[in-house]
């Protein structure tokens, strides 16, 4: 099975089946703030493994690979696409059927969506939704994809706020530290130790 996304500033938005809105309007499941983006401003259809993207009468314009948009295109891995100021990478990743709950990708995309205005502090909400992940455990019983995929959303939502400049208040950093310490408990063999550790000095800086 593979997993479709468009990528922004380090964060990957999934491309689920059927219609994907792009653009900074609140109803868009790919959201990018960005003035120059209109608030629809394309469609991407996904059907299986066929990717197709179409501009929307966007004021700006979209592009592929630096291509005007005059008709839907089938997107390949590697495409880059720009639409008003932004760039955004479509890619896939070949994943095993898992039955962890989907609601990690709202973890990856919330740290964008601050810059909104939609609310005051989205990344709390995110630091929430995986410290609710943590308390559930792995449904299959093995923990190491659930590890995985916490210890990807917690990096991630670093790297957002970092790249914001944006600094989260000692009692939430302590909560996503303990976060990052019980996927090191849950995984069990040390390995994720050093990254516990770094992460600890990131949000202490």
């Amino acid at each position: 099975m593979r997993s479709y996304w468009l990528e922004h500033r380090g964060s990957r938005h999934a491309l689920r089946e059927g219609e994907n809105l792009v653009g900074r309007g609140d109803e868009c499941n790919v959201f990018v703030h960005e003035p120059s983006v209109s608030r629809t401003h394309a469609l991407v259809v996904r059907s299986g493994n066929d990717v197709t993207i179409s501009d929307l009468g966007s004021s700006n314009g979209t592009f592929v690979n630096n291509k005007s948009l005059d008709e839907p295109r089938v997107l390949e891995i590697g495409d880059v696409v720009k639409i008003g100021n932004a760039l955004l990478t479509f890619g896939a990743t070949t994943v095993a059927p898992s039955s962890i709950p989907p609601g990690i990708e709202l973890i990856e995309q919330q740290p964008e969506r601050a810059q909104s205005g939609a609310g005051p502090t989205p990344q709390l909400g995110a630091i929430a939704a995986l410290e609710s992940l943590v308390a559930a455990g792995a449904p299959s019983g093995n923990p190491k994809e659930l590890v995985s995929m916490i210890q990807s959303s917690t990096d991630r939502l670093v790297v957002a706020l970092e790249q914001r400049r944006q600094k989260l208040a000692p009692d939430d950093a302590a909560r996503l530290v303990a976060v990052a310490k019980a996927a090191a408990r849950a995984c069990g063999d040390g390995s994720l130790d050093g990254w516990v550790v770094a992460l600890e000095q990131k949000l202490a800086g």
